[in-house]
C-alpha cells in the first residue's frame, strides 16, 4: 500500500511540475534548470514504478487467494 501511495504522490507532483515546465523556464536560471533536471529524473522513476506496483498487487492477490483457501496458484 505504501508503495502505491508513494507512486500516486509522485505522479501528482510530476503532473504539477510538468505544467510548470510547459509554461517555460524563466528567471533564476540555475535554480530552474535544477528543477527541470529533477522533473526528468521523476519521469524516469515514474516509468519504473508501475511494473513493480503491478507485480506487488499480483503477489498480494495470490497470497489472499491462498490464505482464504479458495484457490491455489503455484508460481
Amino acid at each position: 500500500q505504501s508503495l502505491a501511495k508513494s507512486h500516486e504522490t509522485l505522479l501528482k507532483q510530476l503532473k504539477s511540475e510538468e505544467e510548470w515546465l510547459r509554461r517555460g523556464v524563466k528567471a533564476r536560471l540555475k535554480r530552474n534548470e535544477g528543477r527541470k533536471e529533477r522533473i526528468f529524473k521523476m519521469r524516469e522513476e515514474a516509468k519504473k514504478n508501475p511494473g513493480a506496483i503491478k507485480r506487488l498487487k499480483l503477489e498480494i492477490s495470490r497470497a489472499a487467494l491462498n490464505f482464504n483457501g479458495e484457490k491455489t496458484i503455484n508460481r
